[in-house]
């Protein structure tokens, strides 16, 4: 009888669109000082040279104290100079860094690799907005020893919350947050500068460029496209008299922030809900500009889902008008979402991250959604994806960033312990599209490599025998 020795290589289909480093296993970037500290609130941004760069609000004892820290990695996330030592970048002064809103920071880095970020600070009688800068990749900053406002203090009892920030392609930066006004509202205020960050437009005058209709605006995000075109987004009620009209609005300006259409008319880009807040702005390499946000229709029980409009005409018509389009797996799990935030890839991938306690799931976990279509399908409406590791400490406030090689990296702060305190972790997904930088392997391929050594191991070689007058196939082990 014939024998015929085979060596037999099993692949496993990967559904999943990314593959990610903390599923398996928590990763602190933040360096654990005891219970005495609590890290929150991450923002993250990735440099022109591929650098990372990772801020957050931490502080903790009586009378509490909390600054603004800081981490980098120069390895595509592999090593941070946070996990060795607190870095704290703001003025150690006796003020607090407000924590208001989802996202109570900015950051963003220009064309030479200068990274700004920026913050409401909690003064005597009110809130302004300070800024911090390097010019050497986050190894030094320009204000850490005194606060620098960009936005004017010359009034009493006024609180300046929630910034954003974003530079174009000239180098200009802007900044925008919301801010109580003396006729009694909130609107959405903005700052410029033209000079790297030196001096600033909104110091010498508050300027809002969100219509005064008599309702608050809050909660602003801010994207620059190809053409230095500035796009502002923010949530605000229909009827100031009617709690349940809020939408979600967008500003346009085609000059240079010299103008914004927010300032002579609302202009809602989806349509009314029982609760709509907290928008995330991005803009494609096609200049298509997309928008998602935390939100619900319903309100017994109020389960809050992130939706989506997108606009292909530069804010002249959006999706989202023609009715609500959700991004994660909607009302039907009869769970909530969460801090959600966003990012595009350079091919023009979507991914969408949040924080959720599904059933079954005793914490809150982080979990994303993908859209390759430009906003019209995603993969969430389906099934979400985990990205953290479901251990018995929740995540939240994710933030999300296509670094290098539309790398995808994600932060957040997790529980310690029982303590009630926080560190800041990470995840690292492989690509939607593009080539993942060099030297730099994936938890896919990681996985593929680890599974044939498994096979090795533990399985002898088959040997097939094909019987005489039979179709059937003996594999003996």
């Amino acid at each position: 009888m014939r024998q015929i020795i085979l060596l037999i290589v099993i692949l496993i289909p990967v559904t999943a669109f990314a593959d990610w480093s903390g599923r398996s296993a928590d990763r602190n970037i933040s360096y654990f000082s005891g219970d005495s500290q609590s890290a929150r609130f991450p923002r993250i941004a990735s440099g022109p040279e591929g650098n990372l760069y990772v801020v957050w609000r931490q502080g903790g004892g009586y009378p509490a104290q909390y600054e603004l820290y800081f981490g980098r990695s120069t390895d595509h996330g592999v090593t941070w100079s946070s996990e060795a030592l607190d870095v704290r970048i703001s003025a150690n002064d006796g003020q607090n860094v407000s924590n208001v809103g989802d996202k109570p920071f900015g950051i963003a880095t220009d064309s030479q690799g200068n990274i700004y970020i920026v913050w409401a600070e909690d003064l005597a009688d009110y809130k302004e907005i300070m800024l911090l800068k390097s010019t050497d990749q986050g190894q030094n900053w320009i204000h850490s020893d005194s606060d620098f406002p960009i936005s004017y203090d010359g009034d009493l009892y006024v609180d300046a919350n929630d910034p954003d920030i974003a530079v174009d392609g000239n180098d200009n930066i802007f900044v925008v947050w919301h801010q109580n006004t003396p006729e009694g509202t909130v609107e959405i205020h903005i700052s410029i500068s033209t000079d790297h960050g030196t001096s600033w437009s909104g110091t010498s005058a508050d300027r809002y460029i969100s219509f005064p209709s008599g309702s608050n605006g809050s909660n602003p995000d801010i994207a620059i496209d190809s053409n230095n075109d500035i796009y502002v987004v923010w949530d605000e009620r229909a009827d100031p008299g009617d709690a349940d009209s809020p939408r979600i609005l967008f500003g346009k300006s085609t000059d240079s922030g010299t103008t914004f259409s927010g300032e002579t008319a609302d202009t809602p880009i989806g349509t009314e809900m029982r609760a709509a807040g907290d928008p995330d702005i991005v803009i494609d390499p096609a200049d298509n500009v997309h928008v998602t946000w935390q939100g619900t229709l319903t309100i017994s029980p109020i389960i809050y889902e992130a939706f989506y409009s997108g606009s292909t005409d530069g804010g002249a018509t959006w999706s989202g008008l023609d009715g609500p389009r959700s991004v994660d797996f909607g009302s039907e799990n009869g769970t909530s979402i969460h801090n959600h935030a966003m990012a595009v890839t350079s091919a023009g991938d979507l991914i969408v991250v949040w924080q959720e306690t599904p059933i079954n799931y005793d914490h809150s976990e982080l979990w994303a959604s993908y859209s390759t279509d430009g906003g019209l399908n995603w993969s969430g409406n389906t099934e979400p994806e985990r990205l953290s590791f479901p251990d018995a400490y929740g995540g939240y406030n994710p933030d999300v960033v296509a670094g290098v090689g539309d790398t995808l990296h994600v932060v957040w702060n997790e529980g310690v312990a029982s303590s009630g305190y926080y560190d800041i972790h990470y995840s690292k997904g492989d690509v939607l599209a593009g080539e993942i930088p060099e030297n730099v392997p994936t938890m896919s391929e990681w996985g593929m490599f680890l599974l044939f050594l498994m096979l090795l191991a533990s399985c002898s070689v088959g040997i097939i025998r094909r019987k005489k007058r039979s179709a059937l196939f003996e594999i003996q082990l």
